[in-house]
């Protein structure tokens, strides 16, 4: 086990230490393992009627659920997630995983992993006690069969849960606070949580504050636990801190310690490598690509110059090319750059609303071989079960509805936003909503137009994704604008791929 404490002075200061071991199963063949996990996976799918889950589950998952039923015909084709095999330059992963850790934690992760060749391709962040579980009902209450459990056990069931439904290795994490009792206060039982939702654990601080000591101690406790079927690593983060100093953010510090420690493990025991993409791309280049420069961004600039008008609040009149009157291949060149710009998202749908957004989105999404899902701004009689939220429009000045039915996102959609103009962000936010009531994540923002003194892309800072735009309007006064002009965005292709219309982008490189 890896272990890591943190401690909070009085001057709210942290200090830390840590120490990392692993331990291992026995190990089987390859091939062994492959054939006994796929005989486990059609037991389980023969005795449980189809359903991963059963009341035997201490803990349970609904979008593991919904992965297991969605990939009940083909358990081993990984490919049907909707991400490659190969990284934006065309470079394999060197392996891929699946992750069991909080939603808040989990692009940080998928980021550090990457960086050494291993793709996470999914994170079932909803693990909660099963409420039918036959030791909850027995205790009388659904968590408390759970919560019998120590943290380290929850993370390794998470995992081995995973595990078996993917058959891709898991790191999985389970978090902890506790304001423990204060010893001779009636009535004060102190307070203890493994939901790691924000406002929770404020409303228990603001709670206990008033009425305790300063230097009464809050903790955080959190557990990783990375299990591929032979190996299992165990990594611990510890963070103390008084009441005065505490605040729900701490939790990051003992999530990111825990789960950093696995990562070392990790990283020695299977010698990841800083280096490899630049090692394995270095080689790839050397067989035959040939460097191509994209002009959508480049021509896009060039018409907002020559034709674009600035109208009252400075509104930016385009209808002569993109919002009413379109140029389709000035279209499809700025959707091709796009799509080139954040195919490193890996994507699996792309999200827009009707309907100038699906002007650069149809062609994104083309590019990118995914499907293309659009937001109505009106119920059809059509779709009945949906998500739906409001947004106000900057050039019409009203507010308007967003629907999406609950058919086309859900958990395991990656999704990336494409949309005509960012101004404030209350758009992109809308669709951001929309996604997160699907429980979908929204892994990147892609815009032709960036309005870059009304702040969209600061407001959209706090949501962790990349957003790129093709031409970025710095300034806009008296009926005149400026257009910032950056260096044109430069990729790699192979030597036959001349036209990549309808086809896998090949492979992206640096500006």
């Amino acid at each position: 086990a890896g272990s890591s404490s943190f401690v909070v002075d009085d001057d709210g200061d942290v200090t830390t230490s840590s120490a990392v071991t692993t331990s291992e199963e026995d190990e089987d063949e390859d091939g062994e393992n492959a054939m006994m996990m796929s005989s486990a996976l059609q037991r389980r799918k023969v005795t449980r009627d189809g359903r991963f889950f059963t009341a035997d589950d201490v803990l349970v998952s609904r979008s593991l659920e919904q992965y297991w039923q969605d990939k009940a015909g083909s358990p081993w084709d990984l490919n049907r997630d909707g991400t490659d095999r190969d990284d934006a330059a065309g470079t394999p992963w060197r392996a891929t995983i699946a992750m069991a850790v909080d939603h808040s934690r989990f692009f940080p992760q998928r980021n550090l992993y990457s960086r050494v060749g291993v793709r996470v391709s999914f994170n079932f962040d909803d693990f909660e006690p099963n409420p039918d579980a036959a030791n909850a009902s027995a205790s009388g209450s659904d968590a408390g069969g759970a919560l019998s459990l120590s943290l380290e056990e929850w993370s390794r069931l998470k995992a081995r849960k995973v595990y078996e439904a993917s058959g891709l290795p898991c790191i999985a994490e389970s978090t902890d606070f506790e304001i423990p009792p204060q010893p001779g206060v009636k009535n004060d039982r102190g307070f203890y949580t493994r939901t790691m939702n924000m406002d929770v654990l404020a409303k228990a601080i603001q709670k206990f504050e008033p009425v305790s000591p300063p230097e009464r101690v809050t903790r955080w406790e959190s557990v990783a636990c990375y299990y591929d079927g032979s190996t299992e690593i165990i990594g611990e983060g510890l963070c103390q801190c008084i009441m005065r100093w505490a605040t729900p953010e701490r939790t990051v510090i003992a999530t990111t310690s825990a789960l950093d420690n696995v990562y070392k493990a990790l990283y020695t025991k299977f010698e990841f490598d800083l280096n490899y993409f630049e090692n394995v791309g270095r080689a790839q280049t050397a067989t035959g690509l040939q460097k191509k420069t994209l002009t959508g961004a480049s021509l896009l600039r060039d018409r907002i110059l020559n034709e674009a008008r600035v109208l009252k609040d400075g509104i930016l009149k385009v209808s002569s090319f993109l919002n009413h009157k379109v140029d389709a291949q000035l279209m499809e060149v700025c959707g091709e750059e796009l799509a080139y710009r954040l195919q490193h998202v890996r994507a699996n749908k792309v999200l827009t609303v009707e309907a100038t957004g699906l002007i650069p989105g149809l062609t994104v999404a083309r590019m990118l071989r995914i499907p293309l899902v659009f937001a109505r701004k009106s119920r059809p009689i059509s779709i009945s079960d949906s998500f739906q939220t409001t947004y106000r429009s900057a050039t019409k000045g009203t507010t308007s509805d967003l629907i999406v039915s609950e058919e086309y996102l859900g958990p395991h959609d990656r999704v990336l936003i494409i949309d005509d103009f960012l101004a404030g962000g209350s758009t992109v936010e809308a669709l951001f909503k929309l996604a997160r009531m699907a429980s979908a994540n929204v892994v990147g923002v892609g815009v032709l137009i960036e309005k870059a003194a009304e702040g969209g892309r600061a407001f959209l800072a706090g949501y962790d994704v990349p957003v790129e735009s093709l031409a970025k309007i710095t300034k806009i006064e008296q009926g005149r604008l400026e257009v910032a002009m950056e260096p044109p965005f430069v990729v790699q292709v192979a030597e036959d791929d001349g036209d990549t219309s309808g086809s896998d982008l090949e492979d992206t490189s640096n500006r």
